[in-house]
């Protein structure tokens, strides 16, 4: 779990230009360089390759965020005292956390998108992603009561028409 947080945290702090790749395991940041490029295309590293990582370790998050929620969920609605307060506020805090540190990690997505403006076809398995984030993310937090004052909206990291305008720009 520590790995997964870290990865988060490593996705949410990539700025545009950046460039993802796996080393023994873990995501890294690569800075724009010649010799970088180099490296990257020595070790079969390549955009597609970064994005699927980033996917991983994004669905890996919303998965492990979904079953908190849900056992936080199934916790409440257990019959007779034999429910744990103290665990099922773990749990909620469990789940609450790891929404957003993907939440954190969207940010970096949206730099990765930048990124790889000029790529279509990465560019819009970004932006799918980045979607389906958003939505699991929203329907989380009205599972687990999280308003919006608790929570800043991320409408703002998608704006409409996005992808058109990138589309437009080559």
């Amino acid at each position: 779990m520590e790995r997964l947080l870290c990865d988060l945290k490593i996705i949410g702090s990539q700025r545009a230009g950046d460039r993802i790749y796996q080393n023994g395991g873990s995501l890294q940041i690569m800075h724009p360089s010649v010799i970088g490029s180099m490296w990257r295309l020595a070790r079969g590293e390549s955009r597609f390759t970064s994005v699927s990582a980033v996917t991983a370790c994004l669905s890996e998050a919303l998965v492990l965020a979904d079953e908190y929620t849900l056992a936080w969920k199934r916790s409440l609605n257990s019959k007779g005292d034999s429910g744990d307060p103290v665990s099922s506020d773990r749990l909620k805090e469990r789940a609450v956390h790891f929404i957003f540190e993907v939440e954190g990690a969207v940010v970096g997505l949206r730099h990765m998108k930048l990124t790889y403006a000029e790529d279509l076809s990465i560019s819009a398995r970004i932006g799918v992603l980045m979607e389906r984030i958003v939505t699991q993310l929203n329907i989380l937090k009205d599972i687990l009561g999280i308003t919006r004052a608790q929570s800043p909206s991320l409408s703002h990291l998608y704006p409409p028409g996005e992808v058109l305008v990138l589309s437009l720009g080559s």
